[in-house]
């Protein structure tokens, strides 16, 4: 038995996380404590871990004994690559390459998965980035300033892989933490349903309880404390300027004001999604007016920028889900 998860929630579909190998064992990719892996299963149930350096698979098509696949890691965007399983050691050929940075590594220190408690007995998850310049040093004493990003979905994940949004903060003296809170995917089933009911209460605790973790091992200045989002993780932004006092300052990125007006109009794929997430609507329409932060603007008193257009595309981070 692996205490991993496999499968994901279809939110797109025809990306397959598994495939059957010529000599009929099973590749499949797999996340634990925030990272993704390859492995294989063969007939007798004997799994192999692939030792590649790749932190993040996807779309996944076996021909053969050769893997192809879409894969990144934290000094890497995403390439096109095939893995021949045939070797006893496996061999990744890139097929098609990510675009050349030409970054030092010095930057680019890899993503530490972080578990920390929460609120109700619970522990949450995280990515943590400690600030990273080999040309500069911070004076004695002086905790970073940090910035708590808040995925999409909000049922999906923060990933490990190459992102420059967060590269440009830890060059420049943040620390970051990408949250998994209670809810997110890649932690199991029982995990994911955290958030059932609890969207706007158990993402806001979690986030919090993540940079008052970090705080208080010294790795964050508690008077610095920043958050960001977009879409699903704008609302948690806003959310947590309203309702609570931890964050001195927000960005929020086409985020969600209103649930009622979300549960209202949307589309097709995610209707009634939100009876899931925060209660049945219109029924329970006081928890939509007493969760969405449009109700609340009084508890706006710290910074914040909004930033809002329609064009803007949509990625991994802050797709709807």
């Amino acid at each position: 038995m692996l205490d991993a998860e496999i499968g994901e929630p279809s939110w797109v579909f025809g990306r397959p996380r598994y495939g059957v190998a010529a000599d009929d064992s099973i590749v499949f990719a797999y996340w634990r404590d925030g990272y993704d892996h390859l492995a294989t299963i063969d007939l007798n149930g004997l799994t192999r871990d692939l030792d590649l350096p790749y932190c993040e698979y996807s779309d996944l098509a076996v021909v053969g004994r050769t893997v192809h696949a879409i894969a990144a890691s934290p000094r890497q965007e995403a390439a096109v690559v095939a893995i021949d399983l045939a070797p006893a050691t496996p061999v990744d050929e890139v097929l098609r390459p990510a675009r050349a940075l030409d970054l030092d590594p010095a930057f680019l220190t890899p993503p530490e998965p972080i578990d920390f408690p929460t609120t109700g007995g619970r522990v949450a998850h995280a990515l943590a980035y400690a600030p990273a310049n080999p040309d500069f040093v911070a004076p004695d004493g002086e905790r970073p300033p940090i910035i708590t990003l808040v995925h999409g979905g909000p049922t999906a994940a923060a990933r490990p892989s190459l992102q420059l949004d967060i590269r440009f903060w830890t060059s420049r003296g943040f620390a970051v933490v990408d949250v998994n809170y209670g809810g997110s995917t890649g932690y199991g089933r029982p995990y994911r349903d955290q958030l059932k009911g609890a969207w706007g209460v158990v993402d806001l605790d979690d986030c919090e309880a993540a940079v008052r973790f970090l705080a208080d091992a010294g790795r964050a200045d508690p008077a610095r404390l920043c958050i960001a989002g977009g879409s699903a993780g704008g609302f948690t932004v806003l959310a947590c300027l309203a309702f609570r006092q931890t964050f001195s300052a927000g960005a929020d990125q086409y985020g969600v004001a209103d649930l009622e007006a979300l549960a209202r109009d949307t589309h097709k794929f995610e209707s009634r999604y939100l009876d899931t997430l925060v209660g049945p609507y219109p029924a329970r329409r006081d928890i939509y007016t007493a969760r969405s932060p449009i109700h609340h603007l009084d508890g706006f008193d710290r910074p914040l920028i909004v930033l809002q257009d329609w064009k803007t595309p949509s990625c991994r981070r802050t797709s709807p889900r």
